[in-house]
């Protein structure tokens, strides 16, 4: 994961701060979601990020970007087998809008308890899932 948010803050850096053309630019996207193909989410991460950070000002924009990553991908995944496994992945996308339409611009709870609560939940769910996993496939 920490790879793929590297890329994906490659690709913003490279937009955000390159002197160069859009040409290269777009080249320089192209590779990063070529070298994205190594990590999690192949692609998406960085296109993503990508959109939601230049059209960050722009709704109608990020949106549309948004969308059209998504169906592209999504169906060069629906001839996967089994089918559903290419629909359960639009599934997991429509999770993105519903987050940004949920937030609202402002910073969360500052309670420790709330900060370290993920912290420790997130290694820990994966440890017990990983359990099960040996357990129940052993």
């Amino acid at each position: 994961m920490i790879y793929t948010l590297f890329l994906s803050l490659l690709a913003i850096w490279f937009w955000d701060k390159g002197k160069c053309s859009v040409l290269w630019k777009q080249l320089g996207t192209l590779g990063l979601c070529l070298l994205s193909i190594f990590g999690d989410w192949a692609m998406f991460d960085v296109l993503y990020a990508l959109t939601f950070f230049r059209y960050r000002d722009n709704p109608k924009e990020k949106w549309i970007s948004f969308s059209t990553i998504t169906v592209i991908c999504c169906v060069g995944m629906l001839g996967n087998e089994p089918i559903w496994s290419g629909l359960f992945q639009l599934g997991i996308f429509l999770v993105i809008p519903l987050i940004q339409y949920c937030y609202n611009g402002k910073s969360g709870s500052k309670k420790p308890f709330h900060k370290w609560f993920f912290y420790v939940f997130y290694p820990l769910h994966l440890l017990v899932l990983g359990i099960l996993r040996w357990v129940v496939f052993a």
